[in-house]
């Protein structure tokens, strides 16, 4: 995705660089940080909070629009709907590491020992880092795609956020906050 971007006339020089460092950063975490996994499930990795028909405490909630399942451990699950890149999106909510650590306990208490948990707040975490930086290229691939004057299906307030999420203050916020080991 990041390709598109880096192949565009309109790219902007500091931001392709500042988002290679991103993403030399996010491996380099990757491969320090993660563990194998102990437990396997089939996990979406397209959630995002319109996916969601909730109706309440005393109604039956559900699950929409699941795009691209793929079978792999909770932890990638919980990285990417904690992740800033996805709460962010259609929002402008964005969880602070409180909530983040709040949610994974949470989790924790409600699986109720069903599966092994072993080191699922320190993959969370990685994978946290690494659905931050698909994020960011995924919005990078479509802003370059927004600035064609032919495009079909243009959305102001898409427009607005894949400018947001490569603006220079939320790119260093994204790099202090999940790009440290």
């Amino acid at each position: 995705m990041f390709s598109v971007y880096v192949h565009s006339s309109d790219r902007n020089p500091y931001t392709q660089a500042h988002i290679r460092s991103m993403l030399n950063k996010a491996w380099q975490i990757q491969k320090q940080n993660l563990v194998p996994m102990s437990y396997r499930c089939c996990v979406n990795t397209e959630l995002n909070n319109g996916n969601f028909l909730i109706n309440g405490n005393t109604k039956t909630n559900y699950l929409i629009d699941w795009e691209k399942p793929v079978y792999s451990e909770p932890a990638q699950d919980l990285g990417h709907f904690l992740a800033p890149t996805t709460t962010f999106w259609k929002t402008d909510v964005i969880f602070d590491q409180a909530m983040v650590d709040a949610l994974l306990k949470e989790y924790i208490h409600a699986v109720n020992g069903r599966f092994c948990l072993d080191g699922l707040m320190e993959r969370t975490h990685t994978y946290l880092s690494v659905t931050c930086m698909r994020g960011i290229t995924y919005c990078a691939m479509a802003w370059v795609q927004y600035q064609q004057p032919d495009r079909l299906i243009y959305n102001p307030e898409t427009k607005e956020k894949l400018d947001r999420y490569l603006d220079d203050e939320f790119l260093d916020w994204i790099e202090a906050n999940y790009l440290t080991s």
